[in-house]
């Protein structure tokens, strides 16, 4: 009778040792891998959302979407909101976001979201879009997406009201030379508002996805204390400091000089 071989308890121990290794030699590569997959899709998305931004722009001699009066600076994820009666005013008011879909010029809103956002479910599809009762003060919901736009209707200490109409009533093609319109939700002034103290994370580490008014989109590497800062900015500086530091931050995309924004909210 032959003979029947079994591995030892050292070997299968050699062997689990090994694939061990090969995992954790492996597994930042796949990390790598997968993120990089997440950068390609969000591009993408932000390509097709300039692209409805342009079609837009050709629907209405040239102008951009604008935002209602309220829109503060640093919300401009804002979709549209649906104020119910008796609140003066009531109804339906719709933001850029919501202005595209109405154009019929958006396609499918999912390409409004970001495929990393896995943290914040309101800044997901199609949670964000259907009115995420997370989002919001009771009894007004606000619908949301998952890219900030950078021009906001209501005025503040950084951005006069004249200034603030300047830009709502930009054409595209005056943005010479190409200004960033639409970015990854960097700062979330709204979860301080309701209280909670976690700092807000990026989609995406060590930078964001960003799209310019000449139909590009692009990955910006940031310094790795700018998501701090937003929090910071957001947490400590309230209201006016989240609104001074999305129009610096825009500023920031557009030029690549970060200077401003280390000078004006310098951290602890």
């Amino acid at each position: 009778m032959p003979k029947r071989y079994a591995f030892t308890l050292v070997e299968l121990l050699i062997v689990i040792a090994i694939i061990a290794m090969l995992i954790a030699f492996l597994l930042p590569d796949l990390n790598k891998a997968r993120e990089a997959a997440r950068r390609a899709a969000c591009l993408s998305n932000q390509r097709q959302c300039l692209l409805a931004f342009t079609s837009y722009a050709q629907m209405f001699k040239g102008a951009l979407p604008t935002q209602p009066q309220w829109m503060n600076a640093g919300y401009g994820y804002i979709a549209w909101r649906d104020v119910p009666p008796p609140n003066i005013p009531s109804g339906v008011s719709y933001a850029a976001w919501g202005l595209l879909d109405q154009a019929k010029v958006l396609g499918s809103p999912a390409a409004a979201y970001c495929p990393a956002q896995t943290r914040y479910r309101e800044f997901t599809y199609p949670s964000g879009w259907n009115g995420d009762p997370f989002y919001g003060f009771p009894p007004v919901p606000y619908y949301v997406v998952g890219y900030v736009y950078r021009i906001y209707g209501s005025a503040n200490l950084l951005m006069p009201a004249a200034e603030v109409e300047k830009w709502r009533h930009t054409r595209l093609h005056q943005l010479r030379p190409p200004k960033a319109l639409t970015a990854d939700i960097f700062s979330y002034l709204y979860r301080r508002l309701r209280g909670f103290e976690d700092p807000v994370k990026w989609p995406h580490k060590g930078g964001l996805c960003a799209g310019y008014s000449d139909g590009h989109a692009e990955w910006v590497s940031t310094p790795p204390e700018e998501e701090v800062r937003a929090h910071w900015a957001a947490w400590f500086w309230m209201a006016d400091g989240g609104e001074r530091h999305h129009d610096l931050f825009f500023r920031a995309l557009d030029s690549r000089d970060w200077s401003t924004l280390k000078s004006t909210f310098p951290l602890p």
